[in-house]
């Protein structure tokens, strides 16, 4: 690779060897044949104060065509001491026929309260209220968006797409970690954790408010052992639609039908370690992300992930059950009584009816 730095009046130039690594274990199958992210590492010339301005990565040791180079975001000068945000969301690959804008305000406000400060969304193909709400969202800076496409001959016709994405998927898992991984260098330098989610999904503190005291307790249970991790798992507990007993039908609450994220029936089966888990990735201490925890680690003798204790938290999926991956009727035989997002039910619907009307007005 060939970094370009800005050297007061004058610019220079410097080659350095590129390695690259896929981002994938081996052992989830061969790559040869097929798309796969990489992650090209450059090594910085040591004898160099300032920051590189652009790098090409090719096959030749030098190149002289500038446009064929890439900006590096640097972290500007006064970065630095600038407080970094502490959790980060990513969502991957959006590709929703049905309007769920309703379903994306309660996820992004109940995460709000739990404590995340920015949102990065990828989207595939969405309902044009969707993109209503994440516009107003991104005019506040509380989302950022990108529209979202498969590589080289894939195809991108929604119906294709779909149909490659659900018959093959481990090419859906390879595509998966692309937005992931954007999304945890995007924030490298400007948040202490990523956490990849699902928008069925939710982390929740059973015997704290959010993530923060969530993290500190943790953090004080480990002691110095806390940075021997790159990744904090939270295990999963499925919240099945219709173990729920609410009336659904209930027409004078309007926030009904969005709320699945406070449901209270759960199986009373936690899926085991390192099984459907999502976790706090360090952006300090991982190298890159899977869908589930850290992937990598930037030092090889750090360990990738570190389990919670699931009496302290809880991932809660709100999806129905499917037979074809899941044991339904194991799963539903043992069920019990989880009201740890109840505490909740209020600030959210407040926040829900402000961006409801926040909406109205700007349309």
């Amino acid at each position: 690779s060939l970094l370009r730095y800005e050297e007061e009046d004058r610019g220079r130039a410097v080659s350095v060897e590129a390695l690259v690594s896929t981002i994938w274990l081996d052992e989830w199958g061969e790559t040869v044949d097929s798309y796969a992210g990489i992650l090209v590492g450059c090594q910085l010339p040591p004898d160099v104060a300032v920051e590189p301005s652009r790098v090409h990565v090719g096959l030749a040791p030098c190149h002289k065509n500038a446009s064929h180079s890439v900006r590096i975001n640097t972290v500007r000068g006064d970065e630095p001491n600038r407080r970094r945000r502490q959790f980060t969301i990513c969502i991957k690959g959006l590709d929703f026929d049905e309007d769920i804008s309703s379903k994306i305000v309660a996820f992004v406000e109940l995460h709000r309260i739990l404590g995340a400060e920015l949102f990065y969304f990828y989207v595939f193909s969405v309902h044009e209220n969707v993109l209503k709400v994440l516009r107003l969202y991104e005019r506040s800076n509380v989302i950022r968006w990108f529209n979202l496409t498969l590589p080289g001959d894939l195809p991108n016709d929604r119906t294709a797409r779909r149909l490659l994405l659900s018959e093959d998927i481990w090419m859906k898992r390879r595509m998966e970690l692309i937005p992931y991984n954007h999304c945890f260098y995007d924030n490298l330098h400007r948040s202490e954790y990523v956490v990849p989610i699902d928008i069925d999904e939710a982390i929740v503190p059973a015997k704290r408010n959010n993530w923060h005291e969530l993290l500190l307790d943790e953090r004080m249970k480990l002691g110095r052992s806390f940075k021997d991790f790159a990744s904090y798992a939270v295990r999963n507990a499925y919240f099945f639609p219709e173990l729920q007993t609410r009336n659904r039908t209930n027409a004078s609450d309007r926030f009904l039908d969005d709320l699945d994220y406070l449901d209270t029936v759960r199986t009373a089966c936690i899926s085991p370690e390192g099984d459907s888990v999502k976790s706090f990735v360090s952006t300090r201490r991982a190298l890159t992300v899977h869908n589930h925890y850290a992937l990598t680690t930037l030092n090889p003798s750090t360990r990738r992930a570190h389990h919670f204790d699931p009496d302290d938290v809880l991932k809660h999926h709100h999806r129905a059950c499917d037979d074809k991956h899941l044991d339904c009727e194991l799963l539903i035989e043992d069920v019990m009584v989880d009201e740890s997002a109840i505490k909740y039910v209020n600030e959210l619907k407040e926040r829900m009816k402000v961006v409801f009307d926040d909406l109205k007005t700007s349309t």
